[in-house]
């Protein structure tokens, strides 16, 4: 009885060690499966969020402010673009000038929210391409997403390429283009969730958040004024980027009456550029 007790004994050490090893084990186990998930609804939602640009960076999504444009070059201010379609032509602003256009950023690689975003261009297409309103998509992976690429991408949707351009060109242009002509900010496989209409006159006419089901049906029912109406043109303000009136007038005017003070620390918090 002895022996059988001490034998016993010696084994439950190495019995400890390994319970020990396996709950660690899983407890990595379970570490990974949260962070992937989470990563995953990052994807597949927040990209989605208006106003913002979720961008990759040494492997990891960034959230990005996407409402504001940022200037990227030391040179003259664009108004104008010059980028190149699955047909290999030359587009600019002169191109499309005559015909309001609906115009937005994806990736040909994106797995999940381009292609949502362009199945929801695509409804438009369907819709709006035969009143008068052309639609555009830049890619901003132009490394990949060379003319030949967009033109299989485009055959995904039944695009029509005097109706629908898929354009590409330099990542440092595409960016400057999405900063000084459109208002927004881009980068590389990064870009807000927007559709952008332009009248007729090449001008910015409003800035809608395709997921969010009332700016999508705000903008249909712009492009059917659109449609009915080839005289209708853009006001100094574009819509979407109207300035949101104060919930409390007075509550705002006595705090502009106070001395500013220093501002808060950021440090640890989600900076956007």
């Amino acid at each position: 009885m002895k022996l059988y007790s001490r034998n016993g004994s010696s084994h439950l050490p190495a019995m400890v060690m390994v319970g020990g090893m396996l709950s660690f084990l899983l407890l990595v186990i379970i570490a990974v499966l949260a962070i992937a998930q989470k990563k995953k609804k990052d994807r597949d939602n927040a990209e989605g969020e208006a106003g913002f640009v979720m961008t990759e960076q040494n492997g990891e999504l960034v959230k990005m402010d996407g409402s504001q444009p940022t200037r990227v070059a030391d040179q003259d201010w664009l108004t104008e673009f010059n980028l190149t379609s699955s047909q290999k032509e030359k587009v600019t602003n002169a191109t499309l000038l005559g015909k309001p256009y609906v115009i937005s950023f994806f990736y040909s690689t994106c797995p999940s929210v381009c292609v949502r975003q362009n199945e929801k261009k695509k409804s438009l297409y369907e819709k709006f391409a035969d009143k008068g309103i052309r639609f555009v998509s830049v890619s901003v992976d132009p490394e990949i997403d060379t003319p030949e690429r967009l033109a299989e991408y485009a055959e995904r949707f039944n695009a029509d390429p005097a109706k629908w351009l898929f354009l590409t060109g330099d990542m440092d242009y595409i960016s400057r283009v999405g900063a000084e002509v459109f208002r927004i900010f881009v980068t590389r496989r990064g870009h807000p969730e927007q559709f952008i209409v332009v009248d007729a006159e090449g001008k910015i006419y409003g800035y809608y958040n395709w997921t969010d089901a009332e700016h999508f049906l705000a903008l249909q029912k712009d492009l059917e004024s659109f449609a009915s109406d080839p005289n209708l043109r853009a006001s100094d303000t574009p819509k979407g980027r109207e300035k949101k009136p104060a919930e409390n007038p007075d509550e705002e005017s006595e705090e502009s009456a106070e001395p500013a003070q220093e501002p808060k620390s950021t440090e640890g918090e989600d900076k956007t550029p």
